[in-house]
């Protein structure tokens, strides 16, 4: 197992420089942008994003193989709660470093499952982070705009975040991506024992 730091922000990067294995396991810091093909990432990994700009954090999540890896994100909004059965973990990006490695050893004793998400779901949230009005989105799906404020309220409360606005799409758009790019919808990966 390795552990993955990735970050377009040059701060994190520098608190976390120090960290060059965890339990023995080798780390790997990534700064943003970065070719992302001389990654190896493997399944069972942990995976870090802190990735503030939303245009990287979605080409990385486009381009890059997080099929079952232990996927957290750390986000610029309020988390009111943390979620922890289905990852990818959100978490505030405060965090400390002492709690950030605190989450970073728990993930490594998880197991590696990801909820699935329906196909109209994840349309929902393209077509509205691509600049679609709920209207426009009722109507283009066949469902009440009613339907559409609900679902898209239900998911971004899903992983904790109080507010349901752009950046919080954004988050939920991407991570409706992770889900469908990894195809994990059954698929486990065992808990790591140390």
């Amino acid at each position: 197992m390795k552990y993955h730091l990735i970050s377009d922000n040059s701060f994190f990067l520098s608190c976390v420089e120090w960290l060059s294995e965890l339990d023995g396991d080798a780390v790997e810091l990534v700064k943003l942008p970065f070719d992302i093909k001389e990654l190896s990432i493997s399944p069972g990994d942990v995976v870090v994003l802190y990735i503030s700009s939303h245009r990287y954090r979605t080409q990385f999540m486009r381009f890059c193989t997080l099929r079952l890896c232990r996927v957290f994100i750390l986000v610029d909004v309020p988390i009111f709660r943390s979620v922890r059965k289905y990852f990818p973990w959100l978490v505030n990006a405060s965090v400390s470093i002492q709690d950030l490695l605190s989450l970073i050893r728990m993930a490594r004793i998880t197991e590696v499952k990801y909820q699935s998400k329906t196909r109209q779901l994840r349309n929902i949230f393209d077509l509205i982070t691509k600049g679609a009005s709920v209207e426009d989105v009722a109507n283009f799906s066949h469902l009440t705009r009613d339907y559409i404020y609900r679902v898209t309220r239900e998911e971004v409360m899903r992983y904790g975040m109080a507010d349901c606005n752009r950046t919080a799409m954004l988050i939920c758009r991407d991570i409706n991506l992770i889900t469908e790019l990894s195809g994990v919808s059954g698929n486990k990966i065992p808990v790591c024992h140390s």
